[in-house]
């Protein structure tokens, strides 16, 4: 068995360390030569070192004349400074051209920094990207149908928004009745037929009606019968209001037997009955299949029956439809009674007025 002497593992220890040390001392060296490689290529070290040499040629030159020359010879000594002047200079260029070349140092340097964190967040957009294409490809897209149902609802849309506007206008009827709405209101009403030359509407309690007719520019307001016969024709300037014409109205039905009395007059409810009317000709242009229901409606009767220049229909009950030319073919009260759809008892009215206004 060998045993190892005290202090035997020194020469070892040392050995490692001294290697260490070494390769320390190398790599500084290298170091140091590859920053003196980069200066010796960089053009701002030899111009610094071009100006140091000429400083201190400048430098010597001024200090033998200097040492030579006579303190009483006047231009070797201005000759002198200068010169001593000039290699200060050119020492102060040297530490100006260092200064520049640290300060173009550190620009490169930040400019590299910004760049690479630009780099960095532009590649993190880019992969946001790529993320947010994956997770889109991942959701289900619109079908065949529901792209068609789009489509759809879209040209509806568009297609019904002149009629969404004519509706404000025919609402307005009833909000603003004045001369200028009601003569506007009735120039689209008519001017798409939606409505008769001359609508009209029943006053509430009597069996009078009110008729609106535009004569040339001037709105007109008749009052009828049921047989529409007329009673009083009151033209609508725009100077007055819907009571100034309300009030013309009762004058010309006092003293007649269509006549119940101030309390029983309800004046101000003809311009909703009429905004009603016009806009429910909107709305239901196209209710019936083959047929325009409500093409040129006249009027409507008790709230539940319309009454058009082609003929007549139950408001909630469009798809009957009894044409003008049949309003005396049978016996239309007994046959409407036996229909399964709920009837109010209104339609002998409706037939009536119907009858009065095709004058059969």
């Amino acid at each position: 068995m060998t045993t190892r002497r005290a202090g035997s593992h020194f020469p070892t220890a040392f050995a490692r360390y001294r290697a260490s040390v070494w390769s320390k001392v190398k790599a500084a060296l290298t170091r140091v030569g590859r920053r003196l490689n980069g200066l010796v290529r960089d053009p701002f070290f030899h111009l610094a070192v071009g100006l140091t040499l000429l400083g201190l040629l400048i430098l010597i030159i001024s200090g033998a004349l200097a040492a030579t020359a006579d303190p009483e010879d006047s231009a070797r000594q201005w000759w002198v400074s200068v010169l001593i002047e000039l290699g200060v200079a050119v020492f102060l260029a040297v530490a100006l051209v260092l200064l520049g070349d640290l300060i173009a140092r550190l620009s490169r340097a930040s400019f590299a920094a910004f760049r690479t964190e630009v780099d960095r967040l532009d590649f993190g957009q880019a992969d946001m990207v790529r993320q947010l294409r994956a997770v889109r490809e991942t959701l289900p897209g619109e079908t065949q149908e529901e792209i068609a149902a789009r489509l759809d609802a879209e040209a509806r849309a568009r297609l019904d928004a002149p009629r969404l506007h004519h509706e404000q206008l025919f609402a307005s009827v009833a909000t603003s009745p004045s001369a200028a709405t009601v003569r506007n209101a009735l120039k689209v009403a008519i001017g798409d037929d939606l409505v008769a030359k001359a609508p009209r509407v029943q006053i509430l309690y009597t069996d009078v009606h009110a008729t609106f007719r535009l004569d040339g520019g001037e709105l007109v307001v008749t009052v009828e019968d049921e047989d529409a016969g007329e009673v009083a024709a009151i033209s609508w300037p725009d100077r007055n209001s819907w009571v100034d014409v309300g009030v013309q109205i009762g004058e010309a039905l006092q003293g007649t037997v269509l006549w119940n009395g101030v309390d029983q007059f309800f004046p101000g409810q003809i311009p909703r009955q009429l905004s009603e009317l016009l806009v429910f000709a909107s709305e239901h242009r196209q209710d019936v299949i083959g047929h325009a229901a409500a093409y040129r409606v006249v009027e409507i009767v008790d709230d539940e029956w319309v009454i058009t220049e082609r003929g007549m229909f139950r408001r909630n009950q469009p798809t009957y439809f009894i044409h003008r030319s049949r309003y005396r073919e049978q016996d239309w009260e007994s046959h409407i009674l036996g229909k399964r759809w709920r009837e109010s008892g209104s339609f002998p009215h409706a037939l009536r007025v119907a009858r009065g206004l095709a004058g059969s």
